[in-house]
């Protein structure tokens, strides 16, 4: 049997109303600017993140968002990342990459063929008809280490689409 005080006491216990609680958190931007937030600690950063833009559109839509140091990925939740109510969120805006994928391609494709005689004489390796570039793949694999394919490892037959005669 309880008594009355422990039934005061219990009565006086906030009560757990279930996993969301929420986070106020200091959204730095800058050495001299922070602003406070509020978000519910199950949201994850990418959720953060809008809300940051939506307070804060001057930013960019593409933020970095770091915590303690450590970068906050967008797909996992504030209360797995660690993040409690008090804790500072440093923001900056996302730097774009240099080089796209598509400009890459004939990069790695330049690379890959040089030397091999797949590039026109008077032109780059770039400049090399698409349909050139597997045969001379095909044809280095074919020809061993000897020649300057990666035959040795083996990793060149299999990546090689098969000669095709002419």
């Amino acid at each position: 049997r309880l008594k009355p005080f422990w039934l005061k006491l219990c009565a006086s216990l906030p009560v757990w109303t279930g996993p969301m609680a929420p986070l106020t958190l200091t959204v730095r931007t800058s050495p001299r600017d922070s602003f406070p937030l509020e978000i519910e600690d199950d949201e994850t950063a990418e959720a953060l993140a809008v809300a940051i833009f939506s307070l804060k559109p001057d930013l960019g839509e593409e933020l970095r968002l770091a915590h303690k140091g450590k970068p906050l990925k967008e797909d996992v939740e504030l209360r797995a990342a660690g993040v409690r109510s008090g804790d500072v969120i440093a923001v900056a805006k996302k730097v774009p990459r240099p080089a796209p994928v598509a400009e890459a391609a004939p990069a790695a494709a330049a690379g890959a063929t040089s030397g091999h005689g797949a590039a026109p004489s008077g032109g780059t390796a770039a400049q090399a008809a698409p349909p050139e570039q597997p045969e001379a793949l095909a044809q280095r694999a074919q020809d061993g280490p000897a020649a300057g394919g990666e035959a040795a490892s083996g990793h060149a037959a299999k990546l090689a689409p098969p000669a095709v005669p002419a």
